[in-house]
């Protein structure tokens, strides 16, 4: 309770139906310096408070229409009135009615006439309590401002949001006309990457501040206050930038990321001086440490970004790599048509399929005539060629999107046609034949002067009994008999 109560800086309510009574509070208040006001009744008691919002007030307990207990109780009701003190003024002959005062609100009271000593020490004790929850309730909207501010910079990742909230916390925290986040290029601070200004004041543009780019040198972690008035501490370059700013006060933080000096915070108040505390430091050192965090945070999370950007695309060029080599795997690139792996896949899951649905598979195994002696005469390059053009061939022989031409190893080749019998089967193998002899490869050692196709066909309807390797198996010996009764031919070995 030592804290030294200036009477200058508090308005008092004297409210009083009885003008003796307020010229006596009147004379002994205003000799100690107190602010003060009057009212005669309960109704022009209300409109005061309204206006003036005093620290104090003095009620006459008894009044006329609106007396002290229903002033008293209005004001209670309202949260904006609720915390000013109430001292009630009594006689001696009302104190009967003293517990229903408190009741509606009063801190305390005094007894007429009035014992000046004791009117001064009952003023003096409320306006101090007063004080001290004011600073308590202060101090605690600050600090709980202070938490949201760092809530809402750390809680991003974009930088510049982080920024944009640090400028908003500390121009809401700090009352301020302006404030400015500048980056640091070259030694120089001439790039404004964040800045907040309350209504009337003028936005610094980026070319105002390059015009004042020699700053005096900011240390690592330091700050540094300018006050306009006195200005004999000022420099003239200082005096010249806070005249043309109109400024009354400035603020300038330096901001630092790994102990490397990035930039700096500015902060104004154009309108009033501004007294820097301790505790308002304190608390601009703690959103700044939080800030520069915040900040190197999401430089990392970018750095993050870019790698999973990276390694997202290194993903994709492997996955679509990974399909390519897969599709290689059961993809013949000479003949660019599936491959004997493919065809092994193919022809079981067709099997399986069929065995299902109890519907005829037909297999047709395919050779080129005299490859070898084609090899022979023409070079491999012309053979890779002719095996390209018989692929080719077959792969545009068959229509259905079900069929299958695969590479089966060297010249041989393989049709499968699901849900294809043995007369359907019999008749895609003409078409092939015919279609072979219209292409008519030259073969300078064929009986007739062009590469021809011996073909084994084999059908069959898969049972639980038996395995597709038996399918394949009769083709293969059909086409081992048609090439045994002299090539060119086709063979039929179905089962069916």
């Amino acid at each position: 309770m030592n804290t030294i109560i200036d009477p200058s800086n508090f308005l008092l309510l004297i409210v009083d139906d009885v003008s003796a009574n307020l010229k006596v509070l009147h004379g002994i208040l205003s000799l100690e310096g107190y602010q003060i006001s009057f009212a005669n009744n309960g109704k022009q008691a209300l409109e005061r408070v309204e206006n003036i919002e005093p620290d104090l007030i003095l009620l006459d307990l008894m009044m006329p229409e609106i007396d002290g207990f229903e002033v008293a109780e209005i004001l209670a009701k309202n949260p904006k009135y609720q915390d000013i003190p109430i001292i009630f003024l009594t006689a001696s002959q009302e104190k009967e009615h003293l517990t229903q005062a408190f009741e509606k609100g009063a801190v305390d009271y005094i007894t007429k006439p009035f014992n000046k000593q004791e009117l001064l020490a009952r003023i003096k004790t409320h306006l101090q309590l007063k004080h001290y929850r004011d600073c308590l309730s202060y101090q605690i909207q600050q600090e709980k401002l202070i938490s949201q501010i760092t809530l809402d910079i750390l809680g991003e990742f974009s930088l510049e949001n982080i920024l944009n909230n640090t400028v908003l916390g500390m121009q809401k925290l700090f009352q301020a006309n302006r404030v400015i986040i500048e980056t640091c290029q070259g030694g120089k601070y001439c790039q404004k990457v964040a800045e907040v200004i309350q209504d009337g004041y003028a936005s610094l543009s980026t070319e105002i501040l390059k015009d004042w780019v020699e700053f005096e040198p900011i240390k690592a972690q330091s700050i540094q206050v300018l006050d306009s008035h006195p200005s004999d501490n000022l420099n003239p370059l200082q005096k010249k930038r806070l005249t043309h700013w109109n400024v009354k006060t400035e603020l300038i933080a330096s901001l630092m990321i790994q102990d490397k000096f990035c930039g700096v915070l500015m902060i104004h108040h154009c309108a009033n001086s501004y007294q820097w505390s301790d505790s308002s430091l304190k608390s601009l050192q703690q959103i700044i440490q939080q800030t520069q965090i915040a900040i190197q945070q999401a430089k990392l999370y970018q750095e993050l970004e870019t790698v999973n950007q990276q390694l997202e695309k290194l993903y994709k060029q492997s996955e679509k790599f990974y399909k390519q080599l897969k599709s290689l795997d059961y993809y013949d690139e000479l003949a660019q048509i599936p491959n004997r792996r493919q065809f092994n896949l193919s022809i079981e899951q067709e099997w399986l399929r069929l065995r299902r649905d109890q519907q005829p598979l037909s297999l047709i195994m395919c050779d080129i005539d005299f490859f070898k002696q084609y090899n022979d005469i023409y070079g491999h390059l012309q053979a890779d060629d002719c095996l390209y053009q018989i692929a080719q061939t077959l792969k545009n022989t068959i229509k259905r999107p079900s069929d299958m031409v695969c590479r089966y190893g060297g010249e041989e080749f393989a049709v499968i046609l699901p849900n294809t019998n043995q007369n359907g089967a019999l008749e895609v193998a003409n078409s092939i034949q015919t279609a072979i002899t219209q292409h008519q490869i030259a073969h300078s050692h064929s009986p007739i002067g062009y590469i021809t196709l011996s073909m084994g066909l084999a059908t069959m309807i898969p049972s639980i009994d038996t395995k597709f390797e038996q399918l394949v198996q009769n083709a293969d010996d059909a086409l081992f008999l048609a090439k045994k009764q002299g090539r060119n031919q086709i063979a039929n070995l179905s089962s069916i």
